[in-house]
């Protein structure tokens, strides 16, 4: 009796076992079937995000959190950008790769309002999903995502009405880049702040740091309050410049947009006001127009972006 006892026992221990391992080995390749599954996922989607050199540390940190937005939709990104001033390479050199290698869509990173590229189709004659990224562009034939000059002069007017303190307003706006954009920002600001005075500036490449220079000290010795700068780069210069210069506080500057050098004087508050994008905002929403144009619902040609205002003081 004692003897099959012990018998059972082992016929049980041997049973219990084996199931366990059936089990165990079971749920493994359920596992490995749904990693396979997760991995079929993320290449589900390849998508580019391309650029010019001149717009290229705006585009990375736009890429930055595209790249992460688009892993919840099952994609892979890749980013494209020209490696230097001299590499000329733009939209069509970054169209063309789509083009052959039949990517699910292409969004074109750009700083130029007049960008307005054609739609695109892959070698099989099929549409390739594409989003421009930047400005608005109002006659874009593809589908737009970006900052409006009347978004950007309703912000800019509503900081400068702010201040009781900055009656005379000098904007110093860069011929080279955008002069139409920069047009429609001035234009709307000055109706809208119509009781400041408002002098305005503007030059070429060519001597444009003793331009800046002489315009930073006329700008101290005629009391005017604030110098609003439309480019980046020239906003970092005339920062930098009022250090130099030993009149940093003594006039007020602002700015849109900003890279990390801005930030850096942002936080000195070496620059009272700057407008700024929500690149993680931007981006996102940017993923999810693309894929309404991947899966073909809801299109949206324009959507226009939300500008934010950092202040220098922290307030």
């Amino acid at each position: 009796m004692k003897k099959h006892g012990k018998t059972s026992l082992c016929i049980f221990l041997i049973a219990a076992s084996f199931i366990s391992y059936a089990v165990f080995f079971i749920s493994k390749i359920k596992d490995f079937e749904n990693l396979e599954d997760r991995e079929a996922k993320v290449h589900e989607h390849s998508l580019i995000v391309g650029t010019s050199f001149a717009a290229k540390e705006e585009a990375a940190l736009f890429y930055d959190f595209f790249s992460k937005k688009a892993f919840e939709y099952d994609a892979v990104s890749n980013f494209l950008a020209s490696s230097s001033a001299a590499d000329n390479r733009s939209f069509a050199d970054w169209a063309e790769y789509a083009e052959f290698s039949c990517v699910s869509g292409l969004v074109y990173f750009s700083d130029d309002e007049n960008f307005c590229p054609e739609p695109l189709y892959d070698v099989h004659e099929k549409k390739i999903p594409s989003l421009v990224a930047g400005l608005c562009n109002e006659n874009s034939l593809v589908a737009n995502i970006g900052v409006s000059a009347e978004e950007i002069a309703e912000k800019s007017a509503s900081v400068i009405l702010q201040n009781p303190n900055w009656k005379t307003i000098t904007i110093y706006k860069s011929d080279k880049k955008n002069p139409a954009f920069e047009g429609k920002i001035i234009e709307s600001l000055e109706k809208k702040i119509f009781s400041r005075k408002v002098l305005l500036y503007s030059t070429s490449d060519f001597g444009k740091e003793n331009h800046i220079r002489k315009l930073l000290q006329k700008s101290v010795e005629d009391n005017s309050n604030i110098l609003f700068c439309l480019s980046v780069e020239d906003l970092n210069e005339a920062a930098q410049m009022a250090v130099d210069l030993n009149i940093a506080g003594k006039i007020d500057l602002m700015g849109i947009f900003g890279d990390k050098k801005t930030m850096e004087y942002l936080e000195k508050n070496l620059i009272a006001a700057l407008l700024k994008i929500d690149y993680e905002d931007f981006a996102n929403k940017a993923c999810e127009l693309l894929f309404k144009e991947i899966d073909n619902v809801e299109k949206c040609q324009n959507y226009p972006l939300k500008v934010t205002v950092l202040r220098g003081d922290g307030k």
